[in-house]
């Protein structure tokens, strides 16, 4: 079997497939922000992949959130609002409606993105991950179809796995931040299995018809 590489079928399936997903995720909050009539149907059909909770989601901040560009949505105060909006007035929100009816909006003004930020980690770790396979795989010619020992898997889940249940039990609130990183974790390894059976779907016909022809 041929050595991957950057012209490998296969790995230009699986980057493809994983740009053309992430590209439509952040275009989202874009389209919203210029109140294109495409921004509706992008949110509602990833709807069918995420949640959408405003609390548990990123927002693009135009003109800046506390200096941020991309921000929390709602304020990480250990509570799950369940509002799904497309636009969201900044996390003070969440602190001033109790008091003040939610008349007092903040001047911040954040367009969500369309799935929460561990589909975000997820996603993109799943296709950044893609080059260290390539990498990893070049290392060992001969064995890019072999996939890692289940038991890395099954670790790099274990954290999204403590923090999502733990949510769902009721028993905690989680944050952003461990929501990204527990992604992150599970989406590089992700793409240590899936990669080997997109070669083998791709390269390992392909180099099986040109050995039969030979």
């Amino acid at each position: 079997m041929e050595i991957p590489s950057f012209t490998s079928r296969g790995w230009l399936a699986y980057m493809g497939l994983l740009l053309a997903f992430n590209l439509l995720i952040w275009s989202g909050p874009f389209l919203a922000m210029a109140h294109s009539p495409l921004a509706a149907p992008v949110y509602e059909g990833l709807h069918f992949t995420c949640h959408q909770l405003d609390s548990r989601s990123l927002c693009v901040y135009p003109s800046g959130n506390g200096g941020k560009f991309i921000d929390d949505c709602t304020v990480q105060d250990g509570k799950l609002y369940y509002e799904r909006n497309m636009m969201v007035y900044g996390p003070e929100k969440y602190h001033q409606a109790p008091e003040a009816g939610g008349a007092a909006m903040p001047a911040a003004v954040g367009y969500k993105i369309p799935v929460c930020s561990r589909d975000i980690a997820i996603y993109g770790s799943m296709f950044l991950a893609g080059f260290a396979w390539l990498w990893w795989a070049r290392r060992k010619p001969g064995r890019a179809s072999d996939w890692p020992h289940p038991i890395w898997l099954v670790l790099a889940l274990v954290p999204m796995a403590l923090d999502g249940f733990t949510q769902l039990f009721g028993w905690r609130e989680s944050t952003n931040e461990l929501r990204l990183l527990s992604g992150i974790i599970a989406g590089a390894a992700m793409a240590f299995y899936a990669l080997p059976g997109m070669y083998m779907l791709f390269e390992g016909r392909l180099v099986g018809k040109k050995k039969g022809a030979a």
